[in-house]
């Protein structure tokens, strides 16, 4: 096996990389939630006469595009040619209020399907205020759906999948929620297609039924998929190198494992590549990372950018999502630049 380090790209290659995507159509298919924040004063809050309780006097309500809408967000703000998305909402609030904020963000939703008997996921995100500086985040409030994709929706997802990789250079695949848009048929076709054309696939929880793709867990998801009896907290590089390439062996896929401190490992099952990275200093909210390194890798091989390079880009952006806080971040190639000359002094 080749084992090899990537040490990183100077500021003109990146210039050069990010100055691409201008041409560069992904699309996003899976699960698609609405992320919403209320926030609330509670030095306006007053113990109600009703119940024994003090409420939560909303002051701001915001909402933000989640899980594979936050993918092809992170996408849109890197300023691809075409970015389009595939999921299933219901109809209802939440679902009109994702397809507004699609639209303001400049991505094509004429793939996403509308089913009566589905809900739009939504992750609600109370967050309390009092003096100062001071700040509490309650306990989300998810809406998920219950029951599997009916078989006439599934249909539409399969046939719509299909046409996106006939008209989009690359297709995420973000797998997040049971009960969700990726069901076992769909998840057969896309490791169909993954032969054909070029697919990455994100997810918590069924990683290790795709072949054909390539592949992105994070080290817990890596190894809970080839070896569960193992601590992701005691696992050493070389734990994470052989799960890496068991799995990309046993899948017939290249793997991507985001190692956080760590950095980067990729493989085919013959060469691995490791991509060091820089951590970010605290402050940080981790919310959304994984989300904006797919999206950067895989808008930087569209563009032609080797795997470490892109895996570099990838990890700058990363970055960059981190520092935002209380939200779910994206990264623009103006903000990689910059956090690029911050680490390495350069343009």
């Amino acid at each position: 096996m080749m084992h090899n380090q990537f040490a990183g790209i100077n500021g003109g290659r990146l210039e050069e990389i990010l100055s691409r995507l201008a041409d560069v159509s992904i699309a996003v298919v899976g699960d698609g939630c609405l992320d919403v924040y209320w926030e609330a004063d509670m030095t306006r809050s007053q113990l109600s006469r009703e119940t024994p309780h003090f409420p939560l006097p909303v002051v701001k309500e915001r909402t933000s595009l989640g899980a594979a809408a936050n993918v092809a967000a992170n996408l849109a703000a890197l300023g691809l040619k075409r970015v389009g998305f595939l999921t299933v909402i219901g109809d209802d609030w939440r679902g009109r209020e994702m397809e507004k904020l699609l639209d303001q963000q400049g991505i094509d939703y004429s793939l996403v399907v509308t089913a009566e008997d589905r809900i739009t996921p939504a992750y609600c995100k109370p967050i309390r205020y009092g003096y100062g500086d001071i700040w509490y985040e309650d306990p989300r409030l998810d809406f998920e759906n219950t029951n599997p994709l009916a078989a006439v929706t599934e249909r539409d997802v399969i046939e719509r999948l299909h046409a996106a990789a006939e008209t989009y250079q690359g297709i995420i695949t973000a797998d997040q929620l049971n009960n969700g848009v990726i069901t076992d048929a769909v998840r057969e076709e896309i490791s169909r297609l993954g032969s054909k054309c070029l697919i990455a696939v994100d997810s918590r929880e069924r990683i290790h039924l795709y072949e054909h793709v390539l592949l992105k867990p994070n080290h817990i998801e890596l190894l809970k998929a080839v070896n569960p009896q193992a601590d992701p907290e005691q696992a050493a590089k070389d734990d994470l190198v052989n799960a890496a390439l068991r799995l990309s062996r046993d899948n017939q896929a290249q793997v991507l494992v985001t190692a956080g401190a760590q950095g980067a490992l990729w493989t085919d099952g013959v060469k691995m590549l490791e991509v060091v990275a820089k951590p970010a200093e605290p402050p940080i909210d981790p919310v959304g990372a994984g989300d904006c390194f797919i999206a950067a890798f895989m808008a930087c091989r569209a563009a032609g950018a080797e795997v470490g390079e892109a895996v570099f880009i990838a990890n700058l952006a990363a970055r960059v999502v981190v520092k935002k806080l209380k939200i779910t971040g994206t990264a623009t190639p103006m903000e990689i630049l910059r956090e690029h000359q911050l680490l390495y002094g350069e343009g």
